[in-house]
């Protein structure tokens, strides 16, 4: 009875955290970024906000070329597991290159090892198609020049409807002044004059703050990937060195910290101009420490029934809270709670059913979206053990039977395989073969020694199911194909 009793706990506190995380209403942004230093951490800072939905970011002339910037920009995504945002470049829009371009291209975001540039859309077309597929306005997020929006302006006039507002980080406007409008300043122009809602962000009023070396040590002891990307950049030879000398700067990062903390701000409107303001950071002092907060979202749980997930290893059986810490360093914390929950819900320590979560997770994070937004159809079937699929399924994307958002196709044979569905855009997960070579051998074995469904035989699943959570990792043990 008390085992039932928990179970019904964690089933009401993981559906309670799906109902509430699919009522929020988020906020839908487009990031043009000219793929500075400063952009990369501003884009994982507005990664690691929740409320936020990226749905596309484009790269503009600026810091680098905007070709070499959608190179850093995927390799970036890549490394998160979020190839599923669209990504786009725009055009070359200044004659001569910034004195700190060839910085920027140093700088680390990602393997850029097979990366292409191939795009089937350029970046206007791209902001023209992420506003028209929205419901909500969007709000388009440049940390450069206007070009791209401008660009998609002169196109499609009518997606100013569609824009709730764009944010620019630049020195001033009403005076027009400041590195991102000199780069385009007809673009800059253009956009000023469509009367549409425009904040500029800028430092306290002329004041530069510094990015310091004690700020990036807080941020390297925060264990998410977002903060370990810009600890890692932030490390390399040629940025470390700017940051002892005082000459690393916090600019673009500022509009990351108006979207979560607006009160830090001091807001300036324009009679001559109601849709235009300027907001200047005010609190200086809280820079840092609001920094770190943002980065260490992704680490707060939000649950109903518990204060927090439970963590303490004694609480777990010996076979398992042996491996718990491992698991969690290797593959987060999300996937510790999914896996747990889905073993709970599936009544045993089962092979499929943890290969289903570690599947349905990477779903998720190849979109960046949370629970209960996917659609799913399962080549699993309904026969196990491939069928235990499901149950990991159903958990780790919060698709489930009940909602009517997840099914499984008749196709024979049944394969560990599933298509996820966001939006207009449909992928397929499928395990691949030399990883599913392992557990038929591996099962094979099991039988031969134990006989099937003996207890010796769910002993010997349980361990391997074990050995697979902790080794085997959901970015590398999947095919993923992205269905036209």
């Amino acid at each position: 009875m008390k085992k039932y009793i928990v179970l019904i706990i964690l089933i009401i506190f993981y559906y309670s955290s799906v109902f509430a995380d699919s009522s929020k209403i988020k906020n839908h942004i487009i990031i043009d970024t000219d793929a500075a230093a400063d952009d990369l951490r501003t884009i994982c800072l507005l990664l690691s906000f929740e409320e936020i939905e990226v749905i596309a970011i484009t790269t503009s002339d600026g810091a680098l070329i905007p070709e070499k910037g959608l190179i850093k920009v995927r390799a970036l995504l890549k490394s998160f597991g979020h190839e599923g945002i669209p990504t786009s470049f725009g055009e070359i829009s200044q004659l001569n290159p910034p004195q700190w371009r060839e910085l920027s291209q140093k700088i680390y975001w990602g393997d850029e090892n097979l990366i292409k540039t191939t795009i089937k859309r350029n970046a206007s077309d791209l902001i023209i198609s992420s506003i028209d597929t929205e419901e909500n306005p969007v709000t388009v997020i440049c940390l450069g020049s206007l070009t791209n929006i401008s660009n998609a302006f002169l196109i499609k006039p009518e997606i100013k409807e569609g824009i709730e507002q764009i944010v620019w980080y630049n020195n001033s406007i009403h005076p027009n002044s400041g590195t991102n409008y000199e780069i385009d300043k007809k673009a800059a122009e253009n956009i000023l004059s469509t009367g549409i809602r425009i904040n500029v962000i800028g430092n306290s009023n002329g004041k530069v703050i510094g990015f310091t070396e004690k700020l990036l040590q807080s941020i390297e002891a925060i264990q998410t990937p977002y903060a370990q990307k810009i600890a890692e950049s932030h490390r390399q030879n040629e940025v470390y060195k700017m940051i002892q000398i005082n000459h690393l700067k916090i600019w673009d990062d500022l509009v990351a910290l108006y979207w979560v903390y607006p009160q830090l701000f001091e807001t300036k409107t324009f009679e001559k101009y109601p849709n235009h303001s300027i907001s200047w950071i005010l609190q200086t002092n809280k820079i840092e420490e609001r920094i770190v907060e943002i980065l260490s979202y992704k680490n707060d749980e939000t649950s109903i029934v518990f204060k927090q997930f439970p963590d303490n290893p004694h609480l777990y059986r010996d076979d398992v809270n042996q491996y718990m810490n491992k698991i969690i360093e290797k593959h987060g914390k999300e996937e510790w709670k999914i896996i747990v929950l889905t073993n709970e819900f599936h009544n045993h320590l089962g092979i499929y059913s943890i290969i289903g979560a570690k599947m349905g997770l990477r779903a998720r994070e190849y979109f960046n979206i949370g629970l209960d937004e996917l659609l799913v159809v399962s080549y699993a079937g309904s026969r196990p053990p491939i069928s235990c699929l499901n149950d990991g399924l159903q958990v780790s994307t919060g698709a489930t039977l009940g909602h009517g958002t997840i099914s499984t196709t008749k196709d024979l044979p049944q394969i560990p395989k599933a298509i996820f569905t966001f939006k207009n855009t449909s992928i397929s997960l499928q395990l691949k073969q030399d990883y599913w070579d392992i557990v038929k051998k591996d099962i094979k074995q099991g039988i031969k020694q134990h006989g099937l469904l003996t207890n010796n035989y769910w002993l010997f699943i349980r361990k391997l199911a074990i050995r697979y959570w902790l080794e085997w990792c959901r970015k590398e043990i999947f095919n993923i194909e992205i269905i036209d």
